[in-house]
């Protein structure tokens, strides 16, 4: 199986310092090649080496909406699951235990991880949010946000504390 969209990004190809995201991970056929070299979008002239971010304009491909629209659509689909997965190993929880929690099956949570699945629910999400004991926020942003919330998609990025990882036992109104 070919690895994802956000899967590209994550890996890194040794040599280079660049990380590779082509058309066809993102179902297109009219966009060409992007890369994603040290935290800048930039496009390649060959689809097999990076060129330096100073040298392509990193908007070039953002101007194009099938990309853009293609771009979020990738980092909904596989944020989600890669998030819930992050949320579920550091709160050292099973597949099951989170499964238990918010109604489902150990095979529902493994459906939910899986970066191509695309199906969350909000109301799954909630339930998620509840279990983790974390908030779940929903918003509309501008691109560049959503291009620089990119950047780092690390397990420790994608994790969100619980209220009392985040503000300690006890009463907090007192």
């Amino acid at each position: 199986m070919a690895p994802t969209f956000l899967q590209t990004i994550l890996t890194e190809q040794q040599s280079t310092n660049t990380r590779v995201i082509s058309s066809s991970q993102l179902g297109l056929s009219n966009v060409s090649v992007s890369i994603l070299y040290q935290g800048q979008i930039t496009q390649p002239q060959e689809r097999s080496r990076a060129i330096p971010a100073n040298q392509r304009s990193i908007r070039q491909n953002w101007f194009d909406r099938e990309y853009r629209e293609a771009y979020m659509d990738a980092s909904i689909e596989e944020g989600v699951a890669w998030q819930i997965k992050a949320n579920r190993q550091k709160r050292e929880m099973s597949q099951e235990e989170l499964g238990r929690l918010i109604g489902t099956t150990q095979s529902g949570i493994s459906r939910a991880e899986d970066p191509e699945y695309g199906k969350h629910s909000l109301e799954t999400l909630v339930k998620m949010a509840h279990a983790f004991d974390c908030a779940l926020s929903v918003r509309f942003i501008p691109y560049s946000k959503l291009a620089e919330e990119s950047q780092d998609l690390s397990p420790a990025a994608l994790y969100a504390p619980s209220f009392e990882e985040e503000f300690g036992q006890g009463n907090v109104d007192g």
